[in-house]
């Protein structure tokens, strides 16, 4: 056993994004029978010391158990609670990490693999805090000068703040580290808090994280828990219900879920053009801002600001957030390029939890890949898309059919 292995790494049931909650609370109300299988996918291939999948599944085993405390659910109810049901808060008191859920195994060669199955409103949970926890323990041997790292991370956030642009930390499922991590929101917390804008509503708004949330907003009250939806949720009604209106039954059950409520929505999962052609002028007017994280980020502004438009609605009445992989001085370029047509925004994620001159970030996902609609019917696959090349997760073969139902060259 390596010893290094044995300091838990997550010890909290909320050190993981807002959207495992909301989603969550989605899978309940409307696919309650449903079992997913989700894959762990490491797009570098990376080749990792033996015994490393022992490693990560002793960090599992330890969270065996794990249930979010009074004090997060109560967070939870001051943030959420005016669109989330009472019962659900009820339902989270009670809710724990099953850790026969999950498995990792190495081949020959040293590459990683994992796999969670289990109740779709149960496994949700598992996604961030494993890619977390592979994270850290494939950079635990690293050394970080940590007043240089704090001066770098201030440096950079105050960078955006001082261009005008509004961005959050969306960085957990590939940090440097959970300790690195709570260090970058106290930095960048520092850095809004010496500028001269308005705190929580102009620079730094916030971070995914709903635990690091919690732990900075008792003395910054103004500071956001950000997130709505992930690209599950859509993968996961394109099986059950078919790709080309899988949009359309997302938007229709979300809304009838939140109530116009989180209101920004993820378009790209089964690329742009196949949102597009389920986007109405109703949902036009209905939500409230869309996410871009993949694609051209220009190109894809431009498609979703002239649909609008072509509704001879407002674009810049709209929110649009950016996350597709952003360093800094991109978001700066992009904020630019925007000239408020539109209320821009930007997650940004590794480039501020995992930007270190000795580290090569991680470029590690878990993706929802079989869904059983209830355990009487046959599983079926889950894959995604996306507006870039390269990034699709899932079946092979179902991607090829995929595309060829919704004309994807």
């Amino acid at each position: 056993m390596n010893n290094s292995t044995k300091n838990q790494i997550i010890t909290r049931f909320s050190d993981q994004d807002l959207y495992s909650f909301t989603v969550g609370l989605f899978y309940l109300t409307n696919f309650s029978e449903s079992i997913g299988e989700y894959s762990f996918v490491d797009r570098n291939k990376t080749i990792y010391h033996e015994g490393f999948a022992e490693e990560v599944m002793e960090q599992v085993r330890m969270m065996d158990g794990l249930s979010p405390t009074e004090e997060e659910v109560l967070f939870l109810k001051s943030r959420c609670g005016g669109y989330m049901p009472s019962w659900y808060f009820t339902f989270l008191r009670g809710l724990s990490f099953k850790s026969s859920e999950v498995s990792f195994w190495q081949d020959e060669e040293g590459h990683l693999h994992g796999a969670v199955e289990g109740p779709l409103w149960r496994t949700i949970y598992w996604e961030q805090p494993l890619l977390a926890i592979v994270s850290e323990l494939a950079h635990k041997e690293t050394k970080v000068d940590e007043k240089l790292e704090y001066k770098r991370s201030y440096d950079r956030a105050k960078k955006m703040i001082d261009a005008g642009v509004v961005f959050s930390d969306m960085g957990t499922r590939r940090r440097f580290s959970k300790a690195h991590h709570d260090m970058v929101i106290d930095s960048m917390i520092q850095a809004q808090c010496d500028s001269d804008k308005e705190n929580g509503s102009q620079g730094f708004i916030g971070t995914s994280n709903l635990w690091l949330c919690m732990k900075y907003a008792k003395k910054y009250p103004w500071l956001k828990c950000i997130g709505t939806m992930s690209h599950q949720m859509i993968s996961a009604i394109a099986a059950i219900y078919g790709p080309r209106e899988a949009n359309y039954e997302a938007i229709e059950r979300w809304n009838q879920l939140y109530r116009g409520h989180m209101g920004i929505y993820l378009f790209d999962c089964l690329g742009t053009e196949a949102f597009l052609e389920n986007f109405s002028k109703q949902y036009a007017k209905l939500l409230d801002g869309y996410r871009i994280d993949s694609g051209d980020n220009e190109e894809e502004f431009m498609k979703i600001y002239n649909k609008i438009k072509e509704y001879n609605l407002d674009p810049s009445t709209k929110s649009i957030i950016f996350s597709n992989g952003l360093q800094p001085e991109e978001a700066i370029a992009i904020h630019e390029m925007v000239a408020g047509r539109m209320r821009d925004s930007f997650g940004i994620g590794t480039s501020l939890t995992c930007n270190l001159n000795q580290v090569s970030p991680s470029n590690i996902v878990i993706k929802l890949t079989g869904i059983q609609l209830t355990p009487r019917h046959s599983k079926v696959h889950c894959i995604k898309l996306s507006s870039s090349r390269g990034k699709e997760t899932g079946d092979p073969e179902t991607i090829k059919a995929y595309k060829v139902i919704l004309g994807i060259n």
